[in-house]
């Protein structure tokens, strides 16, 4: 034994010092070491190891290192000392710790310390065992805890945790700023607690209290909750311990500390707090009442008992039930209160003041809440409303007369409408009759001028009806699915007309797929673009006006494009261009521009746009022109179904010999015209100008339609409608109603009692066949259509899938196209040289798709070509003129016409 030691001496020689080497004592401690299993040291009281057992070399595999001198006498020194501070000195319990053996390994080793008297000296024996097996909390604290740790030291709350030998094994940086020390946690652990104690004690009012407060919970060991510390600089501290054991059933505990200073003193801040508030409460304009949870008043403000005039006393400890009108009582408070589940409510009520006399109240509810969220009570604001309510009261009567106003309003342009388009009715019906007999030429301008000045009237009468309906609310989106493309050929046919007698040329431009279906209202988008056009011609005295429809972005279901109506005429100046939406504004008169109109059009287009959720703006410079434009999304139809659109057969032969009809109108010039139209086509026809009288008409005489005026003297159309399915319900006959004014209720008017159409007035020759070819077949001989030749040149296939068998639509886009797009493209390669490239690159794009719909399928590729071609500038000029025919394609257009027009197919 002391030859190992001293091979360790040698190599140690710095701990010389700790060690006391007596030959005689070493002989005495071996025979000890034979007798005492698992010796490990002998130390005296003065914390000297005088003796190092060959057991403690063969656990540590090394003697004592710096580490274990440390472990030994500055952590548990004191603990040794105190085991000589008794007369009589006591055996100590056992110490466990941690400590790296010579495999650089932490093992737990289990050290019995007891006072042993050896040669008539007193000192420590220590046994020690290896507990690695049964105790690994250090490796469970410093691994598998470290989130619990992460945790401590993160808390705002201090937190310390020390072992059964009152030495610190965790503290927080929360703790430690509670109390300023100037220290870092790490350099607190493994410190003794009683150190800490004895330096932190001065922060306290009582030092000596606080010393031995935690003396005695430390000894006993006993959970401690909430114990309230003062500190000298007048924070309060509440304290906490936790006494616990790990699974290896050794013993540790947690203090803790919390700064409570501002929740202690919060009764104090309450009062003062309820104390300023309830002097605000009391100079505010509305009343303040404070209820318990069963309603109960514990504090009126001085302004609600002023409001409800009652006395303060009066009030406390009565329910606020009371104080309310009883028509008020299924909203009454009490059920405010116990509904409002913690939420804010707000009520307008009536308060039944001492006197019997009511006020009128806002009430707004708050409840009042425990910090642990349980209700007990709720405080309520009442604001007087009463003026408020006189005024609503003084409005809703005003609002009821203005309704009643409005009811008259429309009742009257309703009757004024049927009058006025009454008389316009028959003289378009008489225009379209004269035109159908043998007149000459100067007649014929005569009619024109007529036709013309009567669609005038009639376009101002509908637009006065229209914006009355839009105002009203009655306007109804009715949407179905058509094609596009056909739907905007239609207008430009009509507007063509319109302008044929003008220095002016139209054009309409499309980039969108030719067979695109939409979805859409078809009346109110016709309506607008109408408009817009009419705008433009009436602004426009030469150069051109075009109608683009652009695509814009597109999804799976969804289209969204955009409508330009562009013109060369007047111009519009910029203070101006708000103006002209409003009703009745137009443009001043200038010497180039006579105001004419109603100055509905534009506003009927804006409020037609808005209810769509559109937009109608306007780009326009003063002398050169101006842009009508507006987005529109559309939902997108089937791509591949062919929608048509029905097409009257209607000729100056048309017969209707086997239908009987019963004409029901009191309108002369109308009894006239319709007289006319029916002779014409050879139909039996009965008519009566009343309603009484068609009833005893058709008792006599059965008829199969009945064109039934909804304006009627005696009973209406419509009651006589109803009268007649009443009565002869098991006949089989057809009603279609005849009026000017169409709204969403008339119209389900009319279907809701027994008819089965409506036809708008003024209506031409031919709307009344669609109509009436509707339910009835004409004696027209219909041949059965053949397919459309087509020129073999063209691409056939698309040709007769897009225009199936309609020959008429196909004549008219053919015609439409050499007409505009062939010349502006003859106009395109012919200038190729002299025109920027980039303006030419944008007409070729305009213009594509058009070729596709004459089945030039083959130039449309190649402008694609050129469009998405990545040459140069001067190669795609060169080659440009090089790609058509310009002849050839001419006489292929020409050709296909000539084979349109005829009548027969060959």
């Amino acid at each position: 034994m002391i030859s190992i030691l001293k091979n360790y001496y040698r190599k140690t020689k710095k701990y010389i010092l700790y060690l006391l080497p007596d030959s005689h004592f070493d002989n005495t401690c071996e025979q000890l070491e034979s007798t005492i299993t698992d010796l490990f040291c002998v130390i005296n009281k003065k914390g000297r190891v005088k003796f190092i057992s060959s057991s403690a070399i063969r656990i540590l595999g090394y003697g004592i290192n710096p580490k274990l001198q440390k472990i030994f006498f500055e952590m548990y020194g004191p603990f040794i000392r105190n085991l000589f501070k008794s007369p009589t000195p006591q055996t100590s319990s056992y110490v466990e710790f941690p400590i790296r053996n010579a495999q650089s390994t932490y093992i737990w080793i289990r050290l019995n310390l007891f006072v042993t008297n050896i040669e008539n000296e007193n000192l420590v024996t220590i046994t020690a065992n290896d507990v690695s097996q049964k105790r690994d909390i250090f490796e469970d604290f410093d691994e598998k805890n470290i989130f619990s740790k992460s945790l401590v030291e993160n808390l705002k709350v201090g937190i310390l945790m020390e072992d059964s030998n009152g030495n610190i094994v965790i503290i927080n940086q929360a703790l430690i700023n509670t109390f300023g020390l100037a220290v870092s946690p790490e350099q607190l652990v493994g410190k003794n607690c009683f150190e800490a104690l004895d330096i932190v004690m001065g922060l306290f009012t009582s030092p000596e209290g606080f010393r031995a407060s935690t003396i005695s919970i430390s000894n006993n060991r006993t959970e401690v909750l909430g114990e309230v510390l003062h500190l000298k600089d007048g924070r309060v501290l509440e304290r906490s311990y936790f006494p616990f054991k790990n699974r290896y059933e050794s013993e540790f505990s947690i203090w803790k500390y919390e700064d409570i200073t501002n929740s202690y003193y919060a009764l104090d801040i309450i009062k003062e707090s309820e104390k300023k508030y309830r002097g605000i409460f009391e100079n505010l304009q509305f009343g303040v009442v404070e209820v318990d949870d069963s309603g109960l008043i514990t504090y009126p403000s001085a302004n609600f008992c002023k409001m409800i005039e009652y006395t303060e006393q009066q009030l406390i400890g009565q329910c606020i039930d009371k104080f309310i009108l009883s028509d008020c009582k299924k909203s009454n408070l009490s059920n405010l209160l116990s509904l409002s589940n913690g939420q804010k409510q707000s009520q307008e009520m009536q308060l039944i003041k001492s006197n019997n006399d009511r006020n009128w109240v806002l009430v707004n509810i708050s409840p009042i809440q425990t910090q642990q969220k349980n209700i007990q009570g709720s405080v309520l604001f009442f604001y007087d409303i009463t003026e408020r309510k006189v005024l609503e009261e003084a409005l809703r009567y005003a609002n009821l007369y203005a309704k009643k106003a409005e009811e008259s309003e429309k009742f009257f342009l309703a009757s004024m409408t049927h009058e006025l388009k009454t008389p316009i009715n028959a003289i378009i019906g008489m225009s379209d009759l004269l035109r159908m007999t043998n007149i000459d030429n100067e007649q014929k301008e005569y009619v024109e001028i007529l036709d013309t000045s009567t669609r005038y009237l009639q376009k101002l009468v509908s637009d006065i009806l229209d914006i009355s309906k839009i105002e009203s609310g009655n306007v109804e989106i009715k949407k179905t699915t058509f094609r596009l493309l056909n739907f905007l050929l239609k207008i430009v046919n009509t507007f063509e007309y319109v302008i044929s007698k003008k220095n002016i040329k139209f054009k309409i431009d499309f980039d969108f797929e030719p067979n695109l279906n939409i979805i859409a209202d078809k009346v109110i988008l016709q309506q607008v673009l109408s408009n817009l056009l009419s705008n433009a011609e009436k602004f426009t005295h030469e150069g051109s006006i075009i109608l683009s429809v652009t695509h814009q972005e597109e999804t799976d279901n969804t289209i969204k494009l955009n409508f330009k109506v562009s013109d060369t005429g007047i111009g519009i100046d910029e203070e101006m261009k708000e103006v002209i939406f409003e009703k009745f504004k137009q443009l001043p008169s200038t010497k180039f521009h006579k105001s004419q109109g109603s100055g509905l059009g534009l506003n009927i287009v804006k409020r037609l746009l808005t209810l769509q959720n559109s937009k109608i703006e306007v780009k326009s410079v003063k002398g050169e022109g101006s842009t009508f434009y507006f987005d529109m999304v559309f939902e997108k139809g089937n791509p591949t179904e062919q929608v048509v659109t029905p097409k009257s057969n209607f000729t100056t032969n048309t017969q209707f010999s086997s239908v009987q009809v019963l004409v029901v109108e009191d309108n002369d010039l109308n009894q006239k015209y319709v007289a006319k139209v029916l002779n014409k086509w050879s139909v039996n026809f009965h008519i009566v100008s009343s309603g009484e009288d068609a009833l005893t008409e058709f008792q006599e005489s059965k008829y199969d339609l009945i064109l039934m005026d909804l304006q009627l003297p005696g009973i209406s159309g419509i009651e006589t409608a109803a009268k007649l399915r009443k009565k002869y319900n098991e006949d089989v006959f057809t009603i279609i109603a005849m009026t000017a004014v169409v709204t969403s209720n008339i119209e389900s008017e009319i279907l809701k009692n027994g008819m089965n159409d409506i036809i708008r007035k003024p209506f031409t020759i031919s709307d009344l066949y669609e109509k009436m070819q509707l339910y009835f077949k004409s004696d027209n001989l219909q041949s059965i259509k053949k397919e459309i030749p087509f020129h073999p040149n063209l691409d056939t296939v698309f040709l007769k899938q897009f225009y199936e068998k309609d020959r008429e639509y196909a004549l008219s886009v053919f015609e439409y196209f050499k007409q505009n797009y062939l010349g502006e493209f003859k106009e395109i390669i012919l200038n190729v040289d002299k025109v920027n490239f980039n303006e030419t690159m944008n007409k070729l794009h305009s213009i594509k798709p058009a070729f596709k719909m004459v089945g030039l399928t083959f130039v449309e590729q190649d402008i694609e070509h050129i469009l998405s071609n990545n040459s140069s500038y001067n190669d795609s000029v060169n080659n440009l003129s090089k790609y058509w025919d310009l002849t050839k394609i001419e006489k292929i257009i020409d050709k296909q016409i000539e084979i349109l027009k005829k009548e027969e197919f060959t």
